[in-house]
């Protein structure tokens, strides 16, 4: 995963009879990172870590090696 100010990368391995669920990653990861970090309680203070939008893709074409490297190359812009 990559953190940029306003968005963030990351690559998540799933097996194709898996629907991508990505409301429920962004619920159930939210309540980790507040449990983890109880001061983004006062940040982010109605409760929403994440925004409504997301963007999400198959890779299967590439390999992991060329995601990996988009992500920490992203860093450097």
């Amino acid at each position: 995963m990559e953190i940029s100010p306003d968005h963030r990368h990351m690559s998540v391995n799933l097996p194709p009879t898996l629907a991508v669920a990505i409301q429920l990653f962004k619920g159930r990861s939210s309540k980790a990172i507040f449990a983890a970090c109880p001061s983004f309680r006062n940040m982010f203070r109605k409760g929403h870590f994440w925004s409504r939008g997301s963007f999400y893709r198959s890779v299967s074409n590439v390999g992991a090696d060329t995601i990996y490297r988009h992500i920490t190359e992203h860093r450097a812009k």
